[in-house]
């Protein structure tokens, strides 16, 4: 009887520690396929943002063209005004000059 009790200790050991190598089996491979996840879940992740923030950009610069071009639009035509402003008073201004050569020559 007590080699019986003995045997049975002994193949309950086996079992325990068969037991206990199958779960950190176990276990490992849950730490294996979670860091996988993890990583993959990361990597999708970078992705997104990445297309997201290309996508924002984008029309981040599409926003800012047109802001270019109506700023552009504005330029010219204040440049255009200024031109004619100026045109409107060449006639004056050569008048001057004219008269401010004449007068200094004929003074002489």
């Amino acid at each position: 009887m007590a080699f019986e009790a003995l045997k049975q200790a002994r193949d309950a050991e086996v079992r325990a520690d068969t037991i206990v190598k199958d779960a950190e089996a176990e276990a490992r491979s849950i730490y294996s396929r979670s860091r996988q996840q993890a990583l993959n879940i990361r990597e999708e992740t970078l992705r997104e943002v990445k297309e997201k923030s290309q996508t924002e950009i984008k029309a981040a610069m599409n926003r800012a063209s047109a802001d270019i071009e109506v700023m552009t639009k504005n330029v010219e035509n204040e440049c255009g005004a200024i031109r004619e402003q100026a045109r409107a008073h060449m006639d004056r201004v050569a008048d001057k000059v004219i008269e401010r050569i004449v007068t200094s020559y004929g003074n002489r």
